[in-house]
């Protein structure tokens, strides 16, 4: 009896030892830049990656002083991209692949016009001024 218990505990420590890792705790990274005009990095630009295709699960961040996102923690698989600043967003960077436990570089540039795909939304427009009635003379 003591042998196949022994048996037994060496078959389960093999089968947890050679047992694959969960697909779900190997992730990856995307990370890159943004540019605008003059090929100048883009602070403050919002970049957002959601699942290509679907479109599912969107997730945003902003660029650092230097143009720089980074986004963790993602299962591998297809991913689109785009980047906006005042209003004005880059082309969708379309189905970029993410390999488990690597990092993937993406480079994103705003163009000097609005995309086309992506209305932009109307500057503010000031309130109307009231006509203030002239003083009548007496």
């Amino acid at each position: 009896m003591s042998k196949f218990i022994s048996a037994v505990c060496v078959v389960a420590l093999l089968c947890l030892i050679a047992a694959p890792a969960n697909p779900r705790d190997v992730t990856s990274t995307i990370e890159g830049v943004v540019f605008g005009l003059d090929d100048k990095p883009v602070p403050s630009a919002r970049v957002i990656v959601q699942e290509s295709g679907n479109g599912e699960h969107p997730h945003a961040a902003l660029t650092d002083v230097e143009g720089r996102f980074s986004f963790q923690r993602f299962l591998p698989g297809a991913y689109d991209l785009r980047a906006s600043y005042l209003g004005i967003w880059s082309p969708w960077e379309k189905n970029v692949r993410l390999q488990s436990g690597k990092a993937t570089r993406v480079t994103l540039r705003i163009p000097a016009s609005p995309s086309k795909d992506k209305p932009t939304q109307p500057p503010p427009q000031a309130p109307p001024t009231p006509e203030i009635p002239s003083p009548s003379k007496p």
